[in-house]
């Protein structure tokens, strides 16, 4: 592309006259209208191939896939906001039984420690009842010498 010097009307060292500038303009035009007749030739042309035309028979074809699209839409909100209700009341219950498990899990400890206190009084009184037994068993025994020394002594009357 040739450069032009301000003020000076050359381009190139060619001095423009008006006329050169008129037909240079006058070309730009033409060009310019043949762009926008080919633009406009390639639409009409897609417009009227038959799989880019929109004709009434597809357009209702589309329309009642949309709406049954929609439909299964709403209908998929419906499940969610169900589930969703579902997830919430299970949540729910979830943390309710995980109290109640932390709560059952104190009352365990609580009867652990019992259990465990209960456990030291019976080794207490087996302690005990195994010292009683003997002391029985010692009882019983002197008892039966005593009774024993007694009977002895009823058969020999006379000494008293």
């Amino acid at each position: 592309m040739l450069a032009a010097t301000p003020g000076s009307g050359k381009v190139g060292g060619r001095e423009l006259t008006k006329r050169n500038r008129l037909s240079r303009k006058t070309g730009s035009l033409i060009l310019f209208a043949r762009v926008v007749a080919l633009t406009a030739a390639i639409f009409a042309a897609l417009a009227s191939h038959p799989s880019i035309a929109a004709d009434s028979t597809t357009l209702g074809t589309e329309k009642a896939r949309l709406s049954e699209v929609q439909d299964e839409l709403k209908q998929a909100e419906s499940r969610r906001i169900k589930l969703q209700a579902t997830a919430d009341r299970l949540d729910s219950e979830a943390r309710s039984l995980q109290k109640e498990l932390v709560a059952a899990a104190a009352r365990i400890q609580a009867k652990e420690a019992d259990v465990g206190q209960l456990a030291r009084e019976l080794k207490g009184l087996h302690e005990v009842e195994e010292q009683k037994v003997t002391m029985l068993e010692r009882r019983s025994a002197e008892l039966g010498h005593t009774l024993a020394a007694l009977q002895r002594l009823s058969r020999q009357p006379g000494s008293a």
